[in-house]
Parts: structure tokens; sequence; C-alpha cells
């Protein structure tokens, strides 16, 4: 995935299926967790503004959180 890109995040159903009791997701132990905060974005098709070591600043929260590939629908 590069800048300009269009990506979707997943559902909220597969969020509220898939957090632990503290409301993160984890991908395994590997990478970032996918926090409350990144689920309000839930569903949400944005614009991919930054690129950095296989993580995504994406438009729909300015750039203020990182993303990564595994949190966006296929």
């Amino acid at each position: 995935m590069k800048t300009g890109d269009k990506v979707t995040v997943k559902s909220l159903e597969w969020y509220n299926a898939n957090k632990n009791a503290l409301g993160r997701v984890d991908n395994n132990g590997k990478g970032f967790y996918f926090m409350p905060e990144h689920a309000k974005h839930c569903g949400t098709t944005a614009t991919i503004i930054d690129v950095y070591a296989g993580s995504y600043k994406i438009s729909a929260d300015n750039g203020k959180m990182w993303w990564e590939e595994w949190m966006f629908k296929k």
C-alpha cells in the first residue's frame, strides 16, 4: 500500500467481536493494538496520507494515529 491508496477500516462488528476487556484487539503480539480510538473510525473509507516502515497514517483521523494493514478490510 502507498500514499494515495484508499482503505476501509474494519467494521464495528469485527471490533466488538475481537476486542479484549481493555477494548484492544492485537495482531497475535505483532505490531500495534487496534484501540478504542481506532474503533471510532470503523467502517470508514480513507486515504493513506503517510507510510513509514509498514505503518500508515490515514485521512480519517487527520494522520493522528498509526495504522497497520491488518486493521483494514481486504
